[in-house]
């Protein structure tokens, strides 16, 4: 009986660790899209900026 609730422990615990790890990368990459988007933002404000003082 032990045995089989080491396994669930185990089984429940790696997908726990699955789960976590996944949804890290996700925000990585959502992070990286969010930085992307403020440069290219920042970018058409820079460039608006030197459109009006020319």
């Amino acid at each position: 009986m032990k045995n089989y609730i080491l396994v669930g422990v185990g089984v429940l615990t790696a997908i726990t660790i699955g789960i976590a790890s996944f949804l890290l990368v996700q925000q990585h990459a959502l992070n990286q899209k969010m930085e992307e988007a403020t440069r290219a933002s920042s970018r058409q404000v820079a460039a608006s900026a030197r459109k009006r003082l020319t």
